[in-house]
């Protein structure tokens, strides 16, 4: 007589159902959902306030709603992202305006599709009792750089027509104990940085920006490669569009930086990471320009920048570094 089967168990399915999920809970960056496109992102840097926007789109669902499946990378001093991109370890990365026109001069196929940044956070700034807001009044003054700021500065002091011969360099450690020390005059240093720091202990602060001098950057910028943007492009617009929908709610509410900051990093600082935050949105949405905006005016002033100071070839071509194709199918560009 043949034997009967029985159906399994209401017990034996439940133990099927539960490893299924735990299965799935355990591969990395999976949730049991299928996206139409998985996307690690090479940061660059350590966990701080210039990425809450990316944040925020992360932990509230944004890259989801739009089908991706997203993996944020901290980078560091010994991470290019650039690298990292060109690699196919990530397929997107953040990196300065001045090392992707770098890049891009040794050959790396790499192209900007937004930045997050519109302004340098580079400043000058010294007491405001000495009254120098205004870099002619640099001359006969000793300015503490460090050396990626020198030709910043070199830059402003022509534009204002002031020689090299007319003020003096020293350089520091960013050490605002120093600041008080009379040591220099002038500090170059970053508004979300050392600046903030004096502030906070209750110096009253004079700043020079450079690019109220024609000396422009942007930073944070969204870049992959040209193959991948090419084959991809849905997937890098969806990612904009959710990213700067993060960075939104970020702008409208800086004191949220600080909690999601210190979620990556439990030994941050809540309050100065908020503050950093709240000191970046000038930066980031300056009232003029678009929000992850570019154009080629502005890289053309910087690529002729990096021709003059860091030797690029002449014969590099501005909008060969960038796309404004992704922010114009967002109504961004």
């Amino acid at each position: 007589m043949a034997k009967r089967m029985h159906a399994p168990g209401m017990a034996m399915m439940t133990w099927i159902a539960a490893s299924f999920v735990a299965v799935v809970a355990l591969v990395p960056g999976t949730s049991g959902a299928v996206f139409a496109a998985e996307l690690t992102v090479q940061l660059n840097w350590v966990p701080t306030a210039a990425f809450a926007g990316y944040y925020h789109a992360k932990d509230a669902g944004l890259y989801e709603d739009r089908d991706l499946s997203v993996r944020l990378l901290h980078g560091g001093p010994d991470v290019n992202p650039i690298e990292s991109v060109v690699s196919g370890r990530a397929q997107i990365g953040l990196t300065g305006a001045k090392r992707l026109l770098k890049a891009r001069a040794a050959g790396q196929p790499v192209r900007a599709v937004a930045a997050i940044f519109q302004r340098s956070p580079v400043v000058f700034m010294s007491d405001a009792a000495k009254n120098l807001g205004d870099p002619r009044r640099f001359a006969g003054r000793t300015i503490r750089v460090t050396p990626d700021m020198v030709p910043v500065l070199q830059a402003v002091m022509s534009r204002v027509g002031v020689a090299e011969g007319d003020y003096r360099t020293v350089s520091l450690p960013s050490d605002p104990g120093l600041f008080d020390t009379g040591v220099a005059d002038i500090w170059a240093g970053h508004i979300t940085g050392l600046a903030l720091r004096l502030s906070q202990m209750g110096h009253r602060l004079s700043y020079v920006f450079p690019s109220d001098y024609g000396v422009q950057d942007y930073g944070g910028v969204i870049f992959a490669t040209e193959e991948y943007l090419a084959q991809n492009e849905e997937a890098v617009a969806d990612f904009v569009a959710a990213s700067l929908a993060g960075f939104q709610t970020i702008i409208e509410n800086a004191d949220m930086a600080g909690p999601l900051v210190q979620l990556r990093n439990p030994d941050a600082d809540v309050a100065f990471q908020s503050a950093r935050m709240a000191a970046s949105v000038p930066l980031i949405h300056t009232g003029v320009d678009r929000l992850g905006g570019m154009t080629l005016e502005k890289w053309r002033s910087i690529l002729s920048f990096e021709q003059r100071v860091g030797g690029l070839p002449e014969d590099m071509r501005a909008e060969d570094a960038f796309t404004l194709g992704i922010l114009r199918t967002l109504g961004e560009g």
